[in-house]
C-alpha cells in the first residue's frame, strides 16, 4: 500500500497548496544545465520527456530524462547552463493535483493524516498522526491521548481508506500488539 512516495523521509520543502511534488532538485549535473532530481515516485510518468511541470510556479517542459542510480538526470526548458541549474538546488518540481495520474490505492500524505482509525471490530484506535517513510514501506503513526502505535502501511494490515468518510480500517488480528484501547 502506497500512502505516498511524494515526500522524502528527510525534511524537504512542502509543495504549494493544490500541487504535489514529483521531485526534489538535488543540484546540477554536468555543464549544460541538466538537473539531478530525486523522484518522489520512481515510476512516475510526470518526469518523462515532453511533460510539463512547475518549477518556482512557472511551467517548464521536460526536454529529456534518464535514470542514473538513485536519481534522474533531467533537462528542462529555460535552464541551459550549470549556473542556472545551480540556482534550482533544493527546489521542488510540482504538478497540479488535478493533473496527477495516480495508481490505484494511493493517496497523498496530507490526505490521510488526520483520518480516524478503527480496527476490524469497529473499535476506535486513534487518529493517523503521521506517515513515516523509513524504507521498504510507509509506517503509520496512530495516536490516541498520550499513546502512539506504529503500523506498517501494507495490504495485510490496511483494510480500507475512505477519504470521504475520513476513516481508515485496519486489521490487527495478525499484528502483534498490546490492546490500544
Amino acid at each position: 500500500m502506497l500512502a505516498s512516495a511524494w515526500k522524502l523521509a528527510t525534511k524537504s520543502p512542502e509543495p504549494r497548496e493544490g500541487f504535489a511534488a514529483v521531485g526534489l532538485i538535488l543540484g546540477p549535473h554536468g555543464t549544460g544545465g541538466a538537473l539531478r532530481v530525486k523522484p518522489f515516485n520512481p515510476s512516475t510518468k510526470h518526469l518523462d520527456a515532453g511533460r510539463s511541470v512547475q518549477l518556482k510556479g512557472i511551467d517548464v517542459r521536460i526536454k529529456s530524462m534518464r535514470a542514473n542510480q538513485d536519481f534522474f538526470v533531467i533537462n528542462v526548458s529555460g535552464i541551459d547552463t550549470r549556473t542556472k541549474a545551480s540556482e534550482t538546488k533544493g527546489l521542488l518540481l510540482e504538478v497540479h493535483e488535478d493533473k496527477l495520474e495516480r495508481e490505484e490505492n494511493s493517496w497523498f500524505i496530507h490526505e490521510i493524516e488526520g483520518l480516524e482509525v478503527f480496527d476490524e471490530n469497529n473499535q476506535f484506535i486513534g487518529k493517523l498522526e503521521e506517515v513515516l517513510q523509513p524504507g521498504a514501506n510507509d509506517v503509520y503513526m496512530i495516536k490516541k491521548d498520550d499513546r502512539e502505535i506504529l503500523i506498517p502501511a501494507t495490504k495485510e494490515v490496511i483494510e480500507e481508506i475512505n477519504l470521504t468518510k475520513g476513516l481508515m480500517k485496519i486489521r490487527l488480528e495478525n499484528y502483534p500488539q498490546d490492546n490500544p484501547t
